[in-house]
């Protein structure tokens, strides 16, 4: 298994009076001609957004955007309707199709909300692109759970349009767990908190692994370390954007 580490120190940084976010691949103003993606992955953000902060409302298209929240509560609302808010453990995926208005703000005016940001391509062209705006949510009960929990793709309880399974993991100290990458697919690890051991290599929270099978990928959190937690994408290789660069 191929293997490259993206550290939490190099990623891009977007810093207003109400957001802290950091960017894993090529966003906004940030620009980065070697981490553009990796395969259907586009955006992974790590989002802080203070008190009353927030998104106002902007469009959409095509992109399949998920949202993993990990503290505070997270107010969403868009132009199909949807008004949710979304709370620690709980996963959104919004599928903007052929085109879709939502804003995301911090639904508390006393405590800042921490989530994860993903956008995954399904192709501009081809029925998800097309598609009428689509939404889920659920709480999979991942960060109850000991090990990966599969949170969205196939069977889960979140679909998608694109070629990719997305788990979710809460380890315990010395905990470990192997996910195995078949044939020529993708895989992106991304840590959310803690430490853990994987490759050869001690990763922290915010760091990132680039991953291309086939091989199987052992995690372990290190039995001095506090629990951690991690999301891991499982993906199709038609588009390897980044990766050769």
């Amino acid at each position: 298994m191929e293997a490259r580490l993206r550290r939490a120190a190099d990623r891009g940084l977007t810093e207003l009076p109400w957001l802290d976010s950091r960017h894993s691949f090529a966003f906004a103003d940030f620009r980065d001609p070697v981490w553009l993606g990796h395969g259907p992955l586009r955006v992974l953000n790590d989002d802080r957004l203070a008190p009353g902060g927030g998104f106002p409302s902007h469009a959409h298209r095509h992109f399949e955007i998920l949202s993993f929240v990990l503290d505070g509560e997270l107010l969403h609302e868009d132009s199909m309707g949807e008004r949710e808010i979304l709370r620690p453990g709980d996963v959104q995926r919004l599928s903007a199709g052929r085109g879709l208005v939502h804003s995301e703000f911090n639904a508390s005016r006393k405590r800042p909300v921490h989530f994860a940001q993903v956008w995954l391509d399904p192709g501009r062209e081809g029925p998800a692109a097309t598609a009428k705006p689509s939404f889920e949510l659920a709480s999979p009960g991942w960060r109850a759970a000991s090990g990966l929990m599969q949170v969205a793709g196939g069977d889960s309880a979140i679909s998608l349009a694109t070629d990719t399974e997305i788990y979710a993991g809460s380890l315990e100290s010395g905990e470990a767990v192997t996910h195995a990458l078949v044939g020529e697919r993708l895989g992106w690890l991304q840590v959310l908190s803690g430490e853990f051991d994987v490759a050869g290599q001690r990763l922290h929270a915010g760091d990132g692994l680039a991953l291309a099978g086939p091989g199987e990928l052992m995690l372990q959190t290190p039995e001095d370390a506090a629990p951690g937690e991690v999301l891991l994408f499982d993906m199709g290789s038609e588009r390897r954007t980044g990766w050769d660069a």
